[in-house]
Order: structure tokens, then sequence, then C-alpha cells
């Protein structure tokens, strides 16, 4: 297959997985998939952007099943319509209420972390101990 031969749509496919995977699933060199990236348009490979986006979607269904929230839902539809957006143009940026409200799950998940850990440790390493 010639680089030229490589649709956008085609390209599109293969947006959820890592570069390298996909050069690899599309049986072609990777300089040459981001050769023809470039030439379509896309400056940077979105699997990261896309699968940061679909973690948040899932962050906000878990807290969407313990409450019933209508801002909740509406938060939800939207950025499910943005992660469409996103597969069809890689080069959108993401809003900032949607970098906040990234920033807020990532604070929720490590605080929730550390509590885990925190559970499992002996009391002699805990930090009331010294």
């Amino acid at each position: 297959m010639r680089s030229c031969d490589i649709e956008l749509k085609e390209i599109r496919a293969y947006f959820h997985m890592p570069i390298t995977k996909a050069a690899m699933e599309m049986n072609i060199g990777l300089t040459v998939l981001k050769k023809r990236c470039r030439d379509v348009g896309i400056t940077r490979w979105p699997h990261r952007k896309l699968k940061s986006l679909i973690t948040l979607i899932n962050n906000i269904q878990e807290i969407g099943k313990s409450s019933s929230d209508v801002n909740i839902m509406e938060e939800l539809k939207s950025l499910e319509e943005y992660r469409k957006l996103m597969e069809e143009n890689p080069e959108i940026q993401l809003t900032n209420e949607t970098k906040k409200l990234r920033q807020a799950c990532f604070k929720a998940n490590y605080k929730k972390r550390l509590a885990m850990h925190a559970m499992f440790l002996p009391a002699a390493y805990s930090k009331d101990f010294f």
C-alpha cells in the first residue's frame, strides 16, 4: 500500500490505538504513516487525547450511576458529542471546562488511590506513628 493511497477516513479508524500499533495494523511503516498524517492535516496523533476523553466519560458515567443529576447527564451527552467531533477532526482542542472537569476527576481518583494505599499500609509506616 502506498502512502498516497491512504485516506483520512482509513486513518480515523486507528485513532483509538497508539500510532506505532496503528502503523503495524495498516501494514505500513511508522514514518510513512506520519508523513501521510501531515499530508492530510493531522499534526499530532490523537490517541492520548482521545483516550483521556474516553476515561473522563467513563468517570462521569460512574458518577452518574450514583446520582440522577440532570447536569451530569447533560455533561455526559456533551462529552460524547465532543468525542465524535474529535474523531472527525483530531486537531480540535479541549475546552477549558472539559480540562477543569478532567483535572477534577484526576484529583478525585488520586485521592481515592491514596486512601486505598493508606488502608493497606501497616501501622508502623503510617504518618501518625512518627
